[in-house]
């Protein structure tokens, strides 16, 4: 998953691994915990400073979900 509010720098990053991996892209901390909890994920790349939820609360609700955790 990329969690990235820049359009240009999320569309780089997920042509640089599109090709090896599935990824599943959001704009904001809001939207990268909506698609966890929907999508198996396995890496996480996100950045900080982003608008709804920064990247720090955004690993916050992600420790504290516990909904991807079982998921293979």
């Amino acid at each position: 998953m990329i969690v990235e509010d820049e359009a240009d720098l999320r569309t780089v990053l997920t042509t640089m691994f599109e090709e090896e991996f599935s990824v599943v892209e959001a704009s904001n901390g809001a939207e990268g915990i909506e698609k966890y909890r929907s999508c198996p994920v396995d890496v996480i790349l996100s950045d900080i400073s982003m608008p709804r939820m920064n990247g720090i609360d955004f690993v916050r609700e992600l420790r504290r979900d516990g909904s991807n955790t079982d998921r293979k």
